[in-house]
């Protein structure tokens, strides 16, 4: 998915992901897949297969095909909308469970933590943002704000290749963001089995929906919800844009008196 949220269109890379997308419950029960299969499917090269599997963190086609074949929808998406089983009408129901959990969200935030992210954002000389496909998303705004905003440039990352090489690589220097609503950004196939070899690097920061995570590898655990649902999607967002502001406060505005 990340893929086909920043590739190229044209690009090898996205014709490959979009295929498979496209075609993944009839790849997933092929008993046959080959790479040479894939590729005249694809209309590319068996090495591009190849790249493309090294490129979204995978050792090599037999890895691919075992994701393949273990690959089941998420229940995150769903699980969000539960809440909305057995009522008439959507609105009513779904502005008054939002209402409820802004009130968790105001009790939720402590400002020493918002204080502490928002300084580390300012004192790194590189910030790098991870997520998944909608955190992924959140990334971007919170990089577009600081951009066009602050002159303060932000890295997001969302291909788990990529995020894992910054996650060993990093330094002192460095501060790590991860987004991750349902706090499982690290149980990623991709991820996960890398994690051993990290050694001290950047400080890394995990903000969540979810009030039960449990990350060893998080220097500090940020949580804006106490349940994964569809109104904490919202307050994930409404946090981004917390920290934005707070970074106008204490770093930008005083510089404009």
């Amino acid at each position: 998915m990340n893929v086909l949220a920043t590739e190229e269109k044209n690009s090898t890379n996205y014709i490959i992901a979009s295929y498979v997308m496209s075609n993944i419950y009839t790849l997933k029960k092929s008993q046959n897949l080959t790479t040479g299969y894939l590729a005249k499917q694809c209309n590319v090269s068996k090495a591009s297969i190849s790249r493309f599997c090294r490129d979204i963190g995978i050792e090599d086609f037999y890895a691919f095909k075992y994701m393949l074949k273990n690959y089941y929808p998420t229940p995150t998406v769903t699980t969000k909308y539960t809440f909305l089983e057995n009522e008439p009408t959507v609105k009513e129901r779904f502005v008054d469970t939002f209402n409820k959990s802004l009130e968790v969200f105001q009790t939720q935030i402590k400002q020493e933590q918002l204080d502490d992210l928002t300084k580390a954002i300012h004192d790194s000389k590189r910030v790098i943002i991870m997520g998944h496909q909608q955190s992924f998303a959140m990334g971007l705004i919170l990089q577009n704000d600081f951009v066009s905003g602050f002159y303060k440039y932000m890295i997001v990352s969302g291909e788990p290749s990529e995020q894992v090489d910054y996650l060993l690589n990093s330094t002192e220097d460095d501060l790590i963001i991860v987004i991750s609503a349902t706090g499982t950004f690290f149980n990623h196939t991709f991820i996960k089995p890398k994690m051993h070899k990290r050694t001290v690097g950047a400080k890394l920061y995990m903000i969540t929906s979810n009030e039960n995570v449990d990350c060893p590898y998080a220097d500090e655990i940020i949580e804006v919800a106490k349940t994964y649902d569809y109104p904490s999607t919202i307050l994930m967002n409404m946090y981004i844009g917390l920290v934005s502001s707070n970074y106008f406060r204490l770093y930008v505005m005083n510089n404009h008196e």
